[in-house]
């Protein structure tokens, strides 16, 4: 089992190597990225305090050792890489059909079951449509009635709102490293452009 193992091992890791750098997206001078800056987290008695926070979308400049520019709103900016949290870049645009369609159903299935249970004020009669004190007959008229068109057109205007999508540049062109700091150590990422 042993001899097997061992001439499987090295073609595993090629075929693996060959897939992930097939999916690896390119960045390059010039590309629109997004960069995400580590927080400083402060803990007070009262209150956890956050600074630093920052995310900047704009061209990718200029790359140099260890360090990126990118230039936001017409003005150049350098980040270190080693306080890079993400760095990402664009991949097309996404649709939100599924949300859409879901708070669609459940809002209409929420709105349409309120009248036919019969609510606190609304008067019951007698009709087909009316289900007071039969509640699996409520809730079965309420999402033919209700959540069915309300998926409908929620996923129609979910489909309609369309997102820039970002994906992360890949882990494998970042390395990591450790830096002192004036108590205790901190983790930060190098960038391999």
């Amino acid at each position: 089992m042993g001899k097997i193992a061992v001439p499987i091992l090295p073609l595993v890791a090629v075929t693996f190597a060959t897939s992930m750098a097939a999916q690896q997206p390119a960045v390059s001078l010039g590309t629109r990225v997004r960069v995400s800056s580590y927080c400083r987290t402060y803990f007070t008695p009262m209150s956890v305090m956050r600074s630093g926070c920052n995310t900047d979308e704009g061209a990718l400049v200029g790359m140099s050792g260890d360090t990126i520019q990118v230039t936001v709103n017409q003005t150049l900016r350098s980040y270190d890489v080693t306080k890079i949290a993400r760095l990402e870049i664009p991949d097309g645009y996404e649709s939100h059909w599924q949300t859409g369609a879901g708070i669609g159903f459940a809002l209409g299935t929420g709105i349409a079951f309120y009248p036919l249970s019969g609510g606190p004020d609304i008067a019951v009669g007698n009709g087909p449509l009316t289900c007071y004190g039969e509640p699996a007959k409520c809730v079965a008229l309420a999402v033919v009635l209700g959540g069915l068109p309300g998926a409908l057109i929620g996923g129609l205007i979910g489909a309609a709102a369309r997102t820039e999508r970002w994906v992360l540049v890949p882990g494998s062109r970042i390395r990591m490293a450790v830096e002192p700091l004036r108590i205790g150590f901190g983790v930060g990422a190098s960038l391999r452009l």
